[in-house]
């Protein structure tokens, strides 16, 4: 029975949020791709997302973001796809061709979440690199343990209205 109560401690004591310590998101500025204890977090909204490679950057309320995005960790992980078109029920996004859950496009931000098999992928791009090519954030989430890191997408396959 002490056994049972001292491995239920032991349990309790690497979950707490005590027991590693946390990452400071804004390394994934830096161009590093960092492990983050997500807590409340599921990057399944912008505001779960850094500003700091967003800010002091063009609008991209003029922008033509319509078509694919090829998509470059840049912490070299595995690359994906983003697509941004217009369907039967309107603007409608994409990650790896499995529609998102999460959308949100604004003069500030491309925002796109989804999951998958019970993993979740976010991306948020939200700085002008040049005309067909956008920098931001990305999340890769396996329940409470997300990577964070920066990406830059290229605009692959434009769509024209």
């Amino acid at each position: 029975m002490k056994l049972l109560g001292l491995l239920a401690v032991l349990a309790w004591a690497g979950c707490s949020d005590n027991a590693r310590p946390a990452l400071d998101a804004r390394q994934a500025a830096d161009g590093a791709s960092v492990q983050v204890d997500a807590g409340p977090k599921s990057y399944a909204r912008v505001e779960d997302f850094p500003r700091e490679a967003c800010d002091n950057n063009d609008s991209l309320e003029n922008f033509a973001y319509l078509g694919k995005w090829h998509n470059v960790p840049d912490d070299g992980s595995t690359e994906f796809d983003s697509y941004f078109i217009v369907g039967d029920t309107g603007l409608q996004g994409r990650l790896d061709l499995i529609p998102a859950d999460q959308m949100l496009v604004d003069a500030n931000n491309l925002f796109l979440h989804r999951t998958y098999n019970s993993t979740a992928l976010a991306v948020n791009l939200c700085a002008v690199v040049d005309q067909d090519t956008l920098s931001g954030y990305m999340a890769k989430c396996n329940g409470m343990a997300c990577t964070l890191g920066t990406v830059q997408a290229t605009l692959v396959e434009p769509v024209t209205q």
